[in-house]
């Protein structure tokens, strides 16, 4: 009889990530409206937005020299602001290089 250990990410009361997962980053939408620009960042089959991430401009530079996609793990909690319904808040972000 084998034993299943579930390890899963929870969120706390501020709804951030208590844990980092693992996702890439599979581009962005420049579209000029308000809640349109933003980071497109895969989770499983989930596929996230952030407006932008803590390391921007080094993502910025990641994905000129690499292109599409970038591994990286990272952290979020929910956004409260008008375009909340389209938005996560990137918290940290590790970028995972070794392809």
């Amino acid at each position: 009889m084998g034993i299943l250990i579930i390890h899963s990410c929870s969120k706390d009361k501020d709804d951030k990530m208590k844990c980092s997962v693992s996702g890439s980053v599979i581009g962005y939408n420049p579209d000029k409206c308000g809640c349109c620009p933003g980071w497109l960042i895969t989770n499983g089959d989930d596929t996230l937005k952030f407006l932008t991430v803590p390391d921007n401009e080094l993502l910025w530079d990641l994905v000129n020299f690499y292109g599409y996609p970038i591994p990286i793990k990272f952290n979020y909690k929910d956004d409260i602001s008008s375009c909340a319904d389209y938005y996560k808040i990137m918290t940290s972000v590790e970028f995972d290089l070794d392809w």
